[in-house]
């Protein structure tokens, strides 16, 4: 079965805050989603296949920027920059989605996706906070009380073409399950390809690619609805960063770093009661979380 969707969805703009006194609101973010794609069954309808394209053309996308305050707003001994919210064009996403369950056997299923993702920020000019190498010039200001002062600092980057923080170029999941009777053995793999900390894209903020191995083993006892789980979550301990700001904390010398980072290994036995009793086979949630392996 072929198909297309055009849609537009947005987040609505808001209220900048009590640290800016320039602008009191910024503007929503909105953007129109095209979409196409296939989707069928084959091989006797032991293969199920998805496929999808979809392009995310930007009416407005949020960033932070610094910007230099006017000398009447320049309070002596304060910063001289503010960050403010800004709501820039042209920017973009770009993809495709792969999907795919195959079953080999009655026993024996393989499911699986993947992920690309390609985008750009629009054209885009700021005072980056956060790289020490960047070029800097000294330049003599003036406060609103007259005050004259030098302060070294960065000049304007711009960041148009750049790709869009914490999005992996590449990211995929693949899972086997096997039915032994009332016993079901699960194993996933999954990996996610290095991303950018911020627009910035600079190769010492890249959060390193990680690849994740869950198991898991289902026992459906008896009792019409009740199963046992033992289950190993992150097999192999690899903890890996999820998100991080390079200007949030304190700074990017000394200052305090605040990120999240993966769980780390977990094995368990758990129990479950699923009302009715139904055994399903691709009950797998996302394939890579608690309650990966079916119900």
């Amino acid at each position: 079965m072929w198909y297309g969707r055009v849609s537009k969805g947005g987040r609505p703009g808001g209220f900048v805050g009590f640290g800016n006194m320039n602008e009191v609101t910024f503007d929503s973010e909105e953007l129109i989603n095209y979409e196409g794609g296939w989707k069928g069954l084959l091989a006797d309808n032991r293969l199920q296949l998805e496929a999808s394209v979809f392009y995310n053309d930007y009416q407005g996308y949020w960033v932070n920027s610094t910007r230099l305050l006017p000398v009447e707003q320049r309070i002596p001994g304060e910063s001289i920059f503010e960050g403010e919210m800004n709501t820039i064009d042209g920017s973009r996403i770009s993809g495709l989605e792969l999907n795919a369950a195959f079953r080999a056997t009655d026993n024996f299923t393989i499911r699986g996706w993947y992920n690309y993702l390609d985008s750009a920020i629009g054209d885009y000019e700021t005072i980056y906070c956060c790289d020490p190498a960047a070029p800097t010039e000294t330049i003599e200001f003036q406060d609103r009380e007259g005050n004259t002062f030098t302060q070294e600092i960065s000049g304007l980057t711009n960041f148009g073409g750049n790709r869009m923080p914490l999005q992996p170029r590449h990211k995929f999941s693949l899972t086997a399950i096997y039915d032994l009777g009332d016993l079901r053995l699960l194993g996933t793999v999954g990996h996610t390809a290095e991303k950018n900390t911020d627009i910035s894209n600079l190769p010492k903020y890249k959060i390193p690619e990680y690849t994740r191995i869950d198991l898991r083993a289902i026992w459906f006892t008896q009792i019409d609805g009740l199963q046992v789980h033992l289950f190993a979550k992150n097999l192999l301990d690899e903890i890996a960063v999820q998100q991080w700001r390079p200007n949030e904390g304190y700074g990017f010398g000394t200052g305090v770093i605040r990120g999240s980072l993966t769980d780390k290994r977990e094995v368990g036995v758990m129990a479950s009661f699923r009302l009715g009793g139904r055994k399903t086979l691709y009950g797998l949630g996302g394939g890579m979380g608690p309650s990966a392996g079916g119900k």
